[in-house]
């Protein structure tokens, strides 16, 4: 303690900013989203929370996620967006121009995709040397993996969580796999990654320098499943599920007249079927909030998801054309 203490001095630490002073600490960075699908979007999203203004880059198609609706909404609230067809020398020089005036940049191609593209590291920081930069493909760079789909149930079965939650010691041992209805690794890798892109920020800060960030859904399976997947001496067997399972003795569900109750040791809590939407839990701690939206009228979404840092964005329009805006606030020479 003394070591520490002379570390840092023995004036008090300052006093922590006010509960709900509503500070958005990264306002004014400016974040191009070029992922698509979940767990890249969610990334941004977590930004623009903290107050970012993120220009989400689309293909002329859109996003393959726009046709899910109000889902797409929720994980992408708070962007503008544009329709780039980078495959064009005109989409990339457009892109070129907006990452001049970037400070982060977010991508989860497959390997290789981002350089035919022009939006790879190496490329973009001809441009602009100071971009924070993440890359999130499913795999990481195992190019061997590259053509393989990633999606967060593939990696659920390829990184044990189904044969887990089934109940599965060994293969063929009459137990089946159960899918995980959350998504566990589209919660994680933006988690993760949105947490590397505030780190390479403040290194940025310290240093001047940018910084290459990555991560992967597979590096996500190891860190959800970090407790199973260390190995000692002697360690008891990972714990398995089963289809129903219904918990383990002192931690477990049971039905009573008032419906379905966990008990944890002494402590019980009603099972809530639907979730917290709706619940006095939410509205008390504005978890959710409603929006007017054209296309599917009034729409819950996400609140806050960090206190202090100001209101939840809206959601994203779910048809939306900015590219003139783009192109005007990016022309001429550069």
């Amino acid at each position: 303690s003394d070591a520490v203490l002379a570390e840092w001095g023995a004036a008090p630490p300052p006093a922590a900013a006010t509960p709900g002073d509503g500070q958005r600490p990264l306002a004014g960075v400016r974040v191009i989203d070029l992922s698509s699908f979940i767990a890249g979007p969610v990334v941004s999203r977590h930004l623009a929370m903290l107050g970012a203004e993120v220009t989400k880059v689309e293909p002329p198609t859109g996003d393959p996620f726009r046709a899910i609706g109000p889902p797409f909404l929720s994980w992408n609230q708070g962007k503008k967006s544009v329709a780039l067809d980078l495959t064009t020398d005109e989409g990339q020089a457009t892109l070129h121009r907006m990452a001049t005036d970037a400070d982060a940049v977010i991508e989860n191609f497959r390997p290789g995709v981002s350089e035919r593209l022009g939006c790879d590291p190496a490329t973009l920081r001809q441009v602009n040397p100071d971009l924070v930069f993440l890359s999130s493909p499913g795999y990481g760079f195992d190019e061997s993996m590259a053509a393989k789909p990633a999606f967060d149930p593939l990696v659920q079965a390829l990184g044990g969580f189904m044969a887990a939650q089934g109940g599965m010691a060994e293969p063929g041992d009459g137990a089946e796999p159960v899918f995980l209805s959350a998504p566990v690794h589209d919660v994680t890798t933006p988690t993760v990654g949105a947490f590397g892109v505030v780190m390479g920020l403040h290194r940025r800060l310290q240093t001047g320098e940018g910084q290459h960030i990555h991560t992967s859904l597979a590096q996500s399976t190891m860190v959800a499943q970090a407790a199973e997947y260390t190995r000692f001496e002697g360690r008891p067997p990972t714990a398995l599920g089963g289809f129903d399972y219904p918990g383990s003795p002192g931690n477990t569900w049971e039905d009573t007249e008032d419906g379905p109750v966990w008990t944890d040791g002494d402590l019980s809590v009603p099972v809530e079927v639907r979730g917290l939407t709706g619940s006095e839990l939410a509205e008390d701690n504005g978890l959710v909030t409603e929006h007017p939206t054209e296309a599917f009228g009034p729409l819950v979404v996400f609140g806050q998801l960090v206190g202090g840092a100001g209101p939840a964005p809206a959601p994203d329009p779910i048809l939306v054309d900015l590219g003139d805006e783009i192109g005007a606030e990016y022309s001429g020479e550069w």
